[in-house]
């Protein structure tokens, strides 16, 4: 049985994760944005089974007392996972399974039997992220704080991947080479 790749893009939050793996997307063949599951809600512009899959609190809750979830974190008061099912029939038919994630998300993913690379994006600086965060809308000092808090102790634990790249502003095109590099490496 085919055994596509299982590629963790890890960044704190504002960290370029989604952005990377969609330019990815275009430049891989067969390559495949793995689609996580939320309860958190949807965005102005997302689509559902696009973006994420949004589930209610319940519905999630059941997937975790079923083992449907290969792992899950509360971050911010939302439940989000990696559904097995998914992750199971996406590493089957694609060559990438990009899966933009968060640091402990691609650790709670490590001890599944994919072929796996962890490459962690690394912001160039504190402030960089602080201003790519204060530009998503609806964003809460609270919150913003909140995030570049947890986003330095992620950055505290780079060490532990495959790989650092560093996503520097204004050099998508540089990073996404780099990573597709790394990739092609693997």
């Amino acid at each position: 049985m085919k055994s596509g790749q299982l590629v963790s893009i890890v960044a704190p939050s504002g960290g370029g994760k989604t952005t990377v793996v969609n330019e990815l997307i275009k430049q891989l063949p067969n390559a495949v944005r793995f689609v996580t599951t939320t309860t958190r809600p949807m965005r102005p512009g997302e689509t559902n089974g696009v973006d994420y899959h949004f589930l209610t609190r319940s519905e999630f809750v059941h997937k975790i007392a079923t083992n449907e979830l290969l792992e899950f974190i509360d971050f911010a008061g939302n439940y989000y996972g990696t559904d097995r099912l998914e992750m199971d029939k996406a590493v089957q038919k694609y060559d990438y399974v990009l899966a933009p994630i968060d640091v402990r998300g691609s650790e709670s993913l490590k001890p599944f039997a994919y072929h796996q690379t962890r490459i962690f994006l690394m912001p160039e600086n504190i402030e960089v992220l602080r201003n790519r965060l204060t530009r998503r809308p609806g964003i809460t000092e609270a919150e913003l704080q909140r995030r570049l808090s947890y986003a330095e102790q992620e950055i505290a634990q780079a060490g532990q991947f495959d790989a650092i790249v560093v996503n520097r502003e204004g050099y998508l095109a540089e990073t996404v080479a780099q990573v597709k590099n790394l990739l092609k490496a693997s």
